[in-house]
């Protein structure tokens, strides 16, 4: 038995499987958790190519999986980086159940995800563009289910993902020239420029961003919150093997100037654009802008410390976005469909904490401190500004206005329209509480929606989780430290 079997070919088989019955969602997501945790755990137990000692016999976890002339490697390195990463997309699929999601999105989700597994554990890796592309075929119907028109959105995003791909299968083709002949100058600039070409469609860099707060603004919130911490992280797992694969790359200061320097431009325009923003769902998408830029700009600091960041970043990311993607997902709803200011505003009164938890995950993004995102910006922060000061404060001013764009939103939840404050000014001059007479708000609440203990002890699970990982920092610091051993050849 081989690792790639058991982290990638059975669960694509059981995402098979649970596609057939994807119309008991609830059922469906739990198996499909609690299968997760399973292989979260045995990542965390098995050692890989080192024999299994039992009572009557001695098994033994081979590290590589021959397929259709492609081998498929996951390592003793890789154990900590599956352990993770199966762990957090067993909290995704359980979040499931609370973002009325569509039935396709378990099955499909587990099949992006397991892909996305393949194409950092494939040799030769640039096989892995390939897989990347079907990864986006994939995510179509879990962005635009079947019987939605799809937005332009989402053409840009199947246009721009399909655009980079021959770029990197091109570069592949010359990488075996530079190799041979390292000192080619000329070969060596057309490589590299090929190369920054494809990461920018892929990785949406500036100008190839557009598609990014479309979908965000078209798609429901959740599969897209998904689809933006999956994909762009990955991808950028993808570069750093070519840094590390590649001594003519990482050995280049150019290199890492230019990450910082579209790290911070990626930084400043997702933040700055989002303070001006009057669309939840857009706001979505310029957080993952940001979330890019503080990627590379973690990558661009060399040595142990930017890989430490890049993955303390990673994690601070999921737990933000999974829960950013639930509120958002339930304020779709109440708003039957409008994310924008005038959709939702107001909502705060009926829904506070909703609405908190909601601003709250969106304020973590922002580097506010006490909660999650904070410590790994501060860590980010303290790394750059020694000997990159400008990119430091391009950090600083992205973050800022972001902040600006959580606070915009969380008056406007409490401000109300003028009917519902000329409501609740009566109210009060009655001296009865602002729940006192729901009906009075002249307000339709679905049953479903309204709040509940379930929704209480998750409103609850949230705020501990966002506050504890951004008060006491060492307790999944400590669960990352392994992880930059993937990439033997950038540490020190």
């Amino acid at each position: 038995m081989s690792a790639p079997f058991i982290w990638i070919v059975i669960p694509l088989a059981v995402a098979g499987v649970l596609f057939a019955f994807r119309r008991w969602r609830r059922v469906v997501a739990l198996v499909a958790a609690g299968f997760c945790l399973l292989l979260a755990y045995a990542a965390w137990q098995l050692p890989i190519n080192a024999p299994l000692e039992g009572a009557s016999l001695s098994v033994k976890i081979s590290d590589t999986l021959s397929l259709l002339g492609r081998n498929f490697v996951l390592g003793e390195s890789d154990r900590p980086f599956l352990a993770g990463m199966y762990l957090m997309f067993a909290f995704w699929l359980a979040g499931s159940l609370f973002a009325r999601v569509s039935r396709l999105f378990v099955p499909v989700a587990l099949g992006i995800f397991v892909l996305l597994i393949a194409a950092l554990a494939v040799e030769p890796f640039l096989y892995a563009a390939l897989l990347i592309e079907i990864v986006v075929l994939v995510s179509v119907p879990l962005l635009s289910p079947p019987g939605q028109k799809p937005g332009q959105g989402i053409f840009r995003f199947f246009i721009f993902q399909t655009f980079g791909m021959p770029f990197i299968l091109f570069v592949g083709w010359m990488l075996a020239g530079v190799e041979a002949s390292p000192g080619a100058l000329d070969l060596v600039v057309r490589a590299a420029v090929l190369l920054a070409l494809g990461f920018s469609f892929l990785l949406a860099l500036f100008p190839f961003h557009s598609w990014i707060p479309m979908l965000a603004e078209e798609a429901h919130p959740y599969a897209v919150a998904f689809i933006f911490l999956m994909l762009p992280g990955v991808v950028a797992l993808f570069g750093l093997g070519f840094l590390d694969r590649y001594a003519w790359l990482r050995d280049s200061a150019a290199v890492y100037d230019l990450l910082r320097v579209m790290g911070g431009l990626m930084v400043v325009l997702g933040g700055l654009w989002a303070a001006f923003q009057e669309n939840l769902g857009r706001m979505l998408g310029y957080a993952a802008m940001l979330e890019i830029g503080l990627a590379l700009l973690a990558v661009s600091v060399e040595g142990m410390t930017g890989l430490e960041i890049f993955f303390a970043l990673l994690a601070a990311r999921s737990t933000a976005f999974v829960v950013w993607g639930i509120m958002l997902s339930r304020m779709r709803y109440l708003s039957q469909g409008d994310l924008s200011f005038t959709g939702v505003r107001g909502l705060g009164l009926r829904y506070p904490f909703l609405s908190v938890t909601l601003v709250l995950a969106h304020l973590s993004l922002s580097g506010l401190p006490l909660l999650a995102g904070f410590p790994v910006r501060l860590a980010l922060w303290n790394a750059l500004a020694p000997d990159y000061l400008a990119a430091a404060i391009w950090m600083l001013i992205g973050l800022f206005g972001f902040m600006v764009a959580g606070l915009r939103t969380l008056g406007v939840f409490f401000i109300g329209t003028e009917a519902d404050n000329a409501t609740l000014l009566e109210m009060i001059d009655q001296d009865q509480g602002p729940l006192a007479d729901e009906a009075a708000l002249q307000v339709d609440i679905p049953p479903a929606a309204y709040n509940s203990p379930a929704w209480f002890v998750f409103y609850g699970f949230t705020w501990v989780v966002l506050f504890t990982v951004g008060i006491f920092p060492q307790l999944y610091f400590r669960l990352l430290a392994d992880l930059p051993n993937m990439f033997t050849q950038l540490l020190p």
